[in-house]
C-alpha cells in the first residue's frame, strides 16, 4: 500500500512538471512570436541614384543583416546541440546548458538535492538493518550459539510475530520428531502440515505412511533449522526496540524509494524539455528563415547602390 501510494505520488509530480514544461515552452514560442513581426524587411544599404545617402535606419537594417550572415555561417550556431536530451538523461540540466536555457541551474540544483536525500534515507535504511540484526544475534540468538549467520529478511520478520522459533526436532536416538507447541513458529508450521496432509487430525496416520511422509517433508521445507533457532523468553523489552528498528529501518527504505522517483522524473523532465527545445530550433531552420536570398532592389530601381531586402518569417524561437 505504501509502495502503491509512493509511485502515485511521483507519477503526479511528474504529469504536472512535464505539463509545467510544456506550458514554459508554448510561452517561449508565443514571446518569440510577438516580439517578431510576422514578415520584416532588412534593408542592406545604398542609396536610390538621386545622390541620397541611407539613413541610420537603413545602415542598422544592414548591421543587423550582416550579423545575421556571420551567425548563419556557424552551422554550430546556427543548429541545436542533437545530443542536448542525452546529456540531459545523464545528468540533468547538462543539456540545457548546452542549449542556454535559463533553467539550466534549476535543474542541477533539484538533482543535488534529492540524491542528498536518496543517500541519507538509504544509509539510514541501512543502519537500522545493522542494528536490528545485532538485537537478534546478541539477544535471541545468542543462548543457543552457532556460526549465527545472517538470513534472509523473512527471517527476521517471523521473530516480530513469534516469541520463539521452536526446536526443529524434538525427537531423539534418531527419530525425527517435529515440534508440537503451537505457540512457536516451527510448531504452527507442523500444524499447517498436518492440516494439509492428514486426513483426520486428532488421528494421526502411521510414521510410515505417504500422507506423514509429505506433512514431514512440507514441514522440513517451512521449518526454522536448529541454527537459526531463537527465543525472546524474558527479552520482551528488547524485541520491542528490534520491532522499532525494522520498522524505522523499512521507513527508510521507502523513503529512499520515493527520493529515487524523484530523481529519475527529474531526469525525464530535463530530457523532455531538452528533446522540445531541440525539436523546436531544427523547426526554426526552414526555408523562411535564413534560407531565402536577399532582394536586390537597387538594380529594379536603377539606384546607383544594390538596395538588398530580405524577408524573414519566424516560425520557432531560436536565434
Amino acid at each position: 500500500m505504501h509502495t502503491r501510494r509512493s509511485l502515485l505520488r511521483i507519477a503526479r509530480i511528474v504529469l504536472l512538471s512535464a505539463g509545467g514544461v510544456l506550458a514554459a515552452g508554448a510561452r517561449d514560442v508565443g514571446a518569440q512570436r510577438a516580439s517578431t513581426s510576422p514578415m520584416r524587411a532588412i534593408v542592406v544599404g545604398g542609396d536610390y541614384g538621386d545622390g541620397l545617402r541611407p539613413t541610420p535606419v537603413e545602415v542598422a537594417h544592414h548591421d543587423r543583416l550582416s550579423i545575421d550572415r556571420q551567425f548563419d555561417s556557424d552551422p554550430s550556431s546556427r543548429k541545436p546541440h542533437w545530443w542536448a536530451p542525452l546529456a540531459s538523461a545523464l545528468v540533468p540540466g547538462t543539456g540545457q546548458a548546452a542549449l542556454r536555457q535559463q533553467r539550466t541551474f534549476a535543474y542541477l540544483a533539484a538533482e543535488g538535492f534529492l540524491a542528498v536525500q536518496w543517500f541519507a534515507a538509504r544509509r539510514d535504511g541501512q543502519d537500522g538493518r545493522t542494528e536490528y540484526r545485532r538485537i537478534a544475534r546478541d539477544v535471541a540468538r545468542a543462548p543457543f550459539g552457532g556460526p549465527l549467520r545472517t538470513a534472509p529478511w523473512e527471517y527476521y520478520e517471523f521473530m516480530e510475530r513469534f516469541l520463539e522459533s521452536g526446536a526443529f526436532n524434538r525427537g531423539t536416538g534418531g527419530a525425527f520428531v517435529p515440534e508440537t507447541d503451537t505457540r512457536t513458529l516451527n510448531g504452527r508450521r507442523w500444524q499447517e502440515a498436518r492440516v494439509t496432509f492428514f486426513r483426520d487430525t486428532a488421528m494421526p496416520p502411521a510414521v510410515t505412511s505417504a500422507e506423514y511422509q509429505r506433512a514431514l517433508a512440507f514441514y522440513r521445507a517451512r521449518a526454522i533449522p536448529d541454527e537459526f533457532r531463537w527465543s525472546w523468553a524474558n527479552a520482551q523489552l528488547q524485541q520491542d526496540e528490534f520491532v522499532q528498528r525494522i520498522r524505522r529501518s523499512n521507513g527508510s527504505y521507502r523513503r529512499a524509494a520515493e527520493w529515487g522517483g524523484l530523481l529519475l522524473a527529474n531526469h525525464l523532465l530535463s530530457t523532455i524539455d531538452a528533446f522540445i527545445a531541440v525539436r523546436l530550433g531544427r523547426l526554426g531552420d526552414g526555408v523562411f528563415n535564413g534560407g531565402a536570398p536577399p532582394l536586390d532592389l537597387g538594380a529594379a530601381f536603377g539606384a546607383a547602390r544594390p538596395v538588398a531586402v530580405q524577408l524573414r518569417l519566424p516560425l520557432a524561437p531560436g536565434r
